[in-house]
């Protein structure tokens, strides 16, 4: 627990906070082995925390208060990685991969305490869902005050049937700090094998790049990057997703993967997984070869850490789990959650709040960047014997808004709405012959090209009529 910022310490509160075992140990003494200057007054002591992290682990937007004392902290965040597009058997075509999530770090970026920043974990993009289908881009992963962004990484682009490489995603240096890009997913195009799925990036050197189609060899990650994963031969079973990268500093290379296997992962991070998913965090999703009838697989989600004390920093400075006295982990993000309130036509649920801000991940190549919610009505909710489902709101900067119902948390989705208007009115009808058919609802915003490691705000207001 931080110190106060003000008002009357105790000799006792300051001795706790450095970790004495006795009363008599001096205060000077313990404050030189902590890491913190050797104070000349009790009153250096306003704010002074020990070490300390702030973990947030499932995809989504997070609210977060910066916490009493805490006036300066590190980041590390990690995209989402892309997921690889689906085969159509006998067809001739392999499954392409996706691209490794990128990389950024930041240190001592100065907060001022009770102030609201805003923490984005990227999903890992999506299967394609259909043997025609691309893969969905990984999301992109961000810390940021205000408007000013502290770490910025894009996630991996999905996989495709043309025969391009899916792009890595991209580390916003532009920010200060370091890190590096995703590896490329590996491509296939009229051949035999599936293209492997790219290695997320590494702190100071990029993700490896995938084997091709056809059994190609993947790259090792560099400075800590998940190595990509190798390409699948024909006949073979997809597991070449591309490897990932842990949040807990840089460690060792992850190896390519050789012909049908995952690449490994980087700085002590997770392998490529069975079934071609991208090992976590930030690794890409392998193909499949052109005799499987395939929809491709998932990549791995991203990560956000922040850690805090004093000679801590990224890459690999006391910056260990083992070197934090104090780790805290969210796990509730607001875009996932559902509140309820009156209303004079039925209950109420929604997002809370106006404001969604997400990330531009086209990379400024003109490519189609989506950012999916998906939302689940609670089991609580009846529907009633006739109602609507109403999305309204302005779209800002983005192209296109749509709305999907569906039965099941993994589709298929139904399309029950779009518009490219500047304010949103988006609504469909419902009555007893849906119940138990529309318990899941998939808002898309659609941003068709724009520039790398752009945010974007729109505003969102959500609900469900004549609901029991």
């Amino acid at each position: 627990m931080a110190l106060p910022s003000s008002g009357p310490l105790s000799g006792s509160q300051i001795a706790t906070e450095l970790g004495a075992t006795a009363v008599n140990i001096s205060l000077r003494s313990l404050s030189s082995t902590a890491g913190f200057s050797t104070p000349d007054n009790m009153s250096e002591f306003h704010g002074f925390a020990s070490t300390a992290e702030y973990n947030f682990t499932i995809p989504g937007t997070y609210n977060w208060t910066v916490p009493e004392g805490v006036t300066s902290v590190s980041a590390v965040v990690i995209g989402g990685g892309g997921g690889s597009s689906g085969t159509p058997g006998n067809s001739g075509l392999s499954s392409s991969g996706g691209g490794g999530g990128g990389l950024h770090w930041r240190n001592s970026f100065s907060l001022t305490p009770g102030c609201l920043a805003t923490i984005i974990v990227g999903e890992g993009g999506a299967a394609a869902g259909s043997t025609t289908g691309a893969g969905g881009g990984g999301g992109g992963s961000c810390f940021r005050i205000g408007g000013s962004v502290c770490a910025l990484a894009t996630g991996g682009a999905g996989g495709v049937l043309d025969g391009n490489n899916a792009a890595g995603g991209y580390c916003c240096l532009s920010a200060g700090g370091g890190g590096g890009n995703g590896g490329e997913g590996g491509c296939s195009l009229n051949n035999n094998g599936g293209g492997g799925g790219g290695g997320a990036a590494g702190y100071s050197g990029n993700g490896g790049n995938a084997g091709q189609g056809n059994g190609g060899t993947g790259n090792p990650g560099t400075n800590g990057g998940g190595g990509g994963g190798g390409g699948q031969s024909s006949g073979g079973t997809p597991n070449n997703g591309g490897g990932g990268v842990n949040p807990y500093g840089q460690g060792s290379n992850g190896s390519g993967g050789s012909t049908n296997n995952p690449g490994g992962g980087g700085s002590g991070g997770q392998s490529g997984q069975s079934g071609a998913i991208g090992g976590q965090y930030g690794g890409g999703a392998g193909g499949a070869e052109d005799d499987t009838s395939f929809t491709g697989a998932a990549g791995a989600q991203g990560f956000v850490r922040l850690i805090t004390g004093a000679s801590r920093s990224f890459p690999s400075t006391n910056v260990s789990q083992a070197d934090s006295g104090t780790i805290t982990n969210y796990s509730n993000p607001v875009l996932f959650q559902h509140y309820a309130g009156a209303s004079s036509i039925g209950t109420q649920t929604g997002f809370p709040g106006d404001s969604i801000t997400f990330i531009d991940r086209t990379n400024g190549d003109g490519n189609e960047s989506d950012s999916v919610w998906e939302i689940t009505i609670p089991d609580s909710v009846v529907l009633s014997s006739a109602g609507y489902v109403e999305l309204t709101g302005n779209k800002g900067q983005i192209d296109d808004v749509l709305l999907y119902t569906s039965a099941n948390p993994t589709g298929p989705w139904t399309l029950q709405g779009s518009t490219s208007a500047a304010s949103i009115s988006l609504n469909f009808s419902y009555n007893t012959s849906d119940v138990g058919t529309i318990n899941y609802l998939r808002i898309v915003i659609d941003k068709q090209g724009g520039d790398e490691d752009t945010l974007y705000t729109s505003t969102f207001n959500l609900r469900y009529n004549n609901l029991v």
